[in-house]
């Protein structure tokens, strides 16, 4: 897997990772994570630097956020890749989607929010992009391209979307990753189902 893979996320991002580090796993378990971490990002999640990740500034993905959050699985997991991945792709929706976000969450049909997945997830990483694919008033499919060859980010993502659309207010049946960049496919595809709250 590339270390020089060219892209790029937003601080915003790292930010909620050492958040959510912190919050769930205290001082021990955040110490531990750090002390299995590159010396870069030890730079971007210093404990005593609160100005370290600046949120409108762009980091390395892979070096910054894939790889720091794959140590976090290994150390605070047990090594379970989709469980750490899942676990922090929902958390940094509830942490990341704010503002104008948040009122369509509230007032807006799923659709319409998942319509603005372009644009959110644009603010968060570059150069990798959304397309949304065949959708229904249960269903949606998207694809995400030019994005990190690795699972990690597949896992993150899509729990961001799930926990996106249960803020909603809906009910998500499933969530599948269909297609993978790191298994071989030409795009990230996330087919996801779901269904109003009774």
């Amino acid at each position: 897997m590339d270390h020089n893979d060219p892209s790029e996320s937003k601080g915003t991002d790292l930010r909620s990772l050492k958040q959510f580090v912190m919050d769930n796993f205290g001082h021990e378990g955040f110490q531990r994570w750090y002390d299995e971490l590159s010396p870069q990002a030890q730079e971007y999640y210093d404990p005593a630097s609160l100005t370290a990740i600046r949120p409108s500034d762009w980091y390395p993905s892979v070096e910054g956020l894939l790889i720091p959050m794959e140590v976090m699985c290994d150390v605070l997991y047990d090594g379970d890749l989709r469980a750490g991945c899942w676990a922090f792709g929902r958390f940094s929706a509830d942490f990341g989607l704010t503002g104008v976000y948040r009122l369509l969450l509230r007032h807006g049909p799923a659709n319409l929010m998942l319509s603005q997945a372009p644009k959110i997830m644009s603010m968060y990483m570059r150069p990798g992009y959304v397309k949304i694919g065949d959708t229904t008033d249960f269903t949606a499919a998207m694809e995400l391209h030019d994005v990190p060859p690795r699972p990690s980010n597949d896992y993150q993502v899509a729990a961001f979307i799930e926990r996106t659309v249960e803020l909603i207010n809906r009910e998500v049946e499933s969530v599948e990753i269909t297609k993978s960049i790191s298994r071989g496919d030409d795009i990230v595809e996330i087919q996801l189902r779901w269904r109003d709250k009774d």
